[in-house]
């Protein structure tokens, strides 16, 4: 978490310094996905999909700056309990939204979970994390 240049928070994704994904030949492909999620990120633009704001490196590693979500559908269902029918509803129709706008323009998302399926002011977002495709 960290402020732009407006003072607005925002999300800074790193890789993280895991030993199997900062190992030279692993940290390759990690660069790799990194690299073309932030080409992508931009070009996704969807009302439930998080907002990419920026990118660049640090010292040779890759970042990203998105949107900050406030907190995920498994931390609400940790806190409270399953979803009431409705609302589980809506999210996933606003995941399946996310994800047919995503396959639509080649991007694949490859890690569909609670933790991923997150919440912010614009509500209910499907974090595009890792793209496959373009």
């Amino acid at each position: 978490r960290a402020t732009d240049g407006l003072g607005q928070h925002v999300a800074v994704k790193i890789v993280n310094p895991r030993a199997d994904l900062i190992e030279p030949s692993a940290f390759a492909n990690v660069k790799k996905r990194f690299e073309r999620e932030a080409r992508n990120g931009p070009q996704v633009a969807h009302d439930a999909i998080v907002k990419y704001l920026d990118h660049g490196t640090h010292r040779s590693h890759p970042f990203l700056v998105m949107e900050l979500a406030t907190r995920s559908v498994q931390d609400i269902i940790v806190e409270g309990g399953a979803l009431a029918a409705d609302k589980a509803r809506r999210v996933i129709s606003r995941c399946v939204g996310a994800l047919r706008h995503l396959h639509g323009r080649g991007c694949i998302h490859r890690d569909v979970k609670p933790a991923n399926i997150l919440a912010s002011p614009r509500g209910y977002l499907k974090d595009p994390l890792v793209f496959g495709g373009s």
